[in-house]
């Protein structure tokens, strides 16, 4: 992807190896438009670190092409999202249906759940096609927080890592990054 440094990666793997004893498991979660090769690459080896994407494709890495779970432990779920792709069209669906449920089960009770927060499949970032609205990153946010609350007694902590979102123009219709930074940081409030 465009990272030079996979953040994600190395904060799970961090957290899973030199913070054991509270760590055990890791999820990520990488709702960027853009494919995060990089840390489905490394963390597919480990078996306590899970990495599910929703990414737009086709576009830039142009890898991710096919929905599917690899990985030796079957840690990585690749969900590639059709351009144009809305809440009710596509998002909101594989949220709930897909991401949370590998994200968090009665099998797999993350401790940590590390975001790669890219806000760029806001409709107004003019560098993908997805058609988000920064509200829409607050409604996935309260999802995952529910979610995790429901499934997981452990009190799972959330990161979220900022990616992407290039859209700073205030008058943008649907928001901005700056808006959509503010509906997951309420979200989480």
């Amino acid at each position: 992807g465009f990272c030079t440094f996979n953040f994600a990666a190395a904060a799970a793997l961090h957290a899973n190896t030199k913070h054991a004893h509270v760590c055990r498991k890791v999820s990520i979660i990488d709702w960027d438009v853009h494919y995060g090769q990089g840390v489905a690459d490394i963390i597919e080896g480990y078996p306590n670190v899970r990495y599910v994407s929703m990414h737009q494709v086709p576009a830039f890495p142009y890898q991710g092409n096919e929905r599917s779970i690899r990985g030796q432990h079957k840690n990585i779920l690749t969900l590639p999202m059709a351009p144009d792709s809305t809440w009710t069209c596509g998002y909101e669906s594989f949220f709930k249906e897909k991401v949370l449920p590998f994200c968090a089960s009665s099998e797999w009770k993350p401790d940590l759940v590390i975001v790669c927060a890219g806000f760029d499949a806001l409709d107004s970032d003019e560098l993908a096609s997805c058609s988000l609205v920064a509200k829409d990153y607050g409604k996935m946010t309260k999802l995952l927080r529910d979610h995790l609350d429901t499934t997981c007694s452990t009190g799972s902590k959330i990161v979220f890592g900022l990616e992407g979102g290039y859209q700073l123009r205030g008058d943008m219709p649907g928001g901005n990054l700056a808006d959509a930074v503010l509906e997951t940081l309420k979200a989480v409030a």
